[in-house]
């Protein structure tokens, strides 16, 4: 289905706007002097010993934990007023929102469903139709074992993977790389929050903003090269999948400091965070940065492979934000 067929099928014939040369989320930024950042950390996460999981904590507990950092940070990345005024910054009122979550290593080093959750009940307080949302990654097995429930059809918002709606016919080229995209960025959504789990990768250094699209292409197997690198930067410069970007929300909440990118408990531990911004390069930075305090504290040296499609995302040539300190307005809140 192509958007307009979507919106039929969704909402009764509501027509979204087209895709925006550029989407309102670089608008923003480019009126900025520095990427400004927001990390929120709850003391209900980080509180916890490492070898114990968050998510053996009442459900209840931590979602009102997690939509309360969500706000928090929303509020403090605009200087909002109110939460409404907050959205507005990068969501229109009548967009299609597509959440692109990583769910790949399984149920547990997955995006969790409580901050999904979260995310969605904000975008429903401020009047956001719950049928313009989609909650969506590769595959619908992909999700379901992350604990994501199936939703094809109205009423409600949204969840399925691209095998249920297939890849753009139109070949997409940016650099190094020549694909097929999702047609849930392509043809369905014209608005994505990018949701990631922040974590390494023993090919790419890290993973997480920057990353999480090579799920919405159909062959990211095919450029795990010299360190996904400009790989990468290349498929987030794809025209579908900058023209929607609008918003991070990284789940940093038990991120993985070794190995990857399936789970190793061992190299897990409560960080108690999520990394909110407009600007992917600089969450990426700054999740290095989060992880490489980690490696430290447990003399395991510096990052490796070194994560260099970071520094590419940020050249002229991409132009996808930045990985320069002097450049980011890091904001960190202790909610305790």
């Amino acid at each position: 289905m192509k958007r307009r067929q979507f919106l039929k099928l969704a909402t009764g014939g509501i027509l979204a706007f087209g895709s925006a040369v550029n989407s309102l989320s670089l608008q923003t930024q480019q009126k900025q002097k520095r990427s400004k950042v927001v990390i929120v950390r709850h003391k209900l996460f980080y509180s916890l010993p490492d070898e114990k999981p968050y998510w053996v904590l009442d459900a209840n507990a931590v979602y009102n934990a997690l939509y309360q950092m969500l706000n928090e940070a929303l509020l403090k990345l605009t200087d909002a007023d109110n939460i409404t005024s907050a959205w507005r910054k990068f969501i229109r009122q009548n967009d299609v929102v597509g959440i692109k979550v990583n769910c790949i290593a399984g149920a547990t080093l997955s995006t969790s469903t409580l901050l999904v959750n979260a995310i969605i009940a904000s975008l429903l307080f401020c009047k956001h139709r719950p049928e313009q949302i989609v909650v969506w990654d590769r595959t619908c097995d992909e999700l379901k074992k992350a604990g994501y429930i199936i939703r094809t059809s109205p009423p409600g918002v949204f969840c399925y993977g691209t095998d249920v709606v297939g890849y753009r016919k139109q070949l997409s080229v940016f650099g190094e790389v020549a694909t097929f995209v999702s047609n849930i960025v392509a043809q369905q959504c014209n608005a994505i929050i990018n949701a990631p789990v922040l974590k390494t990768h023993q090919i790419a250094g890290i993973t997480a903003a920057l990353k999480n699209h090579f799920g919405s292409i159909n062959n990211p197997n095919r450029y795990h090269m010299n360190r996904c690198d400009p790989y990468v930067a290349d498929v987030n410069c794809l025209p579908d999948i900058r023209s929607s970007h609008r918003l991070v929300i990284c789940d940093a909440l038990r991120p993985l400091c070794n190995g990857g990118p399936e789970d190793n408990p061992k190299f897990r531990w409560n960080y108690g965070g999520i990394i909110v911004s407009a600007d992917p390069v600089a969450v990426d930075y700054c999740g290095v940065r989060i992880i490489q305090e980690r490696r430290n504290k447990l003399g395991l040296g510096s990052i490796r492979p070194e994560p260099t499609y970071i520094q590419t995302a940020s050249d002229f040539k991409h132009s996808l934000g930045t990985c320069d300190e002097n450049q980011i307005e890091l904001i960190e809140i202790d909610i305790t």
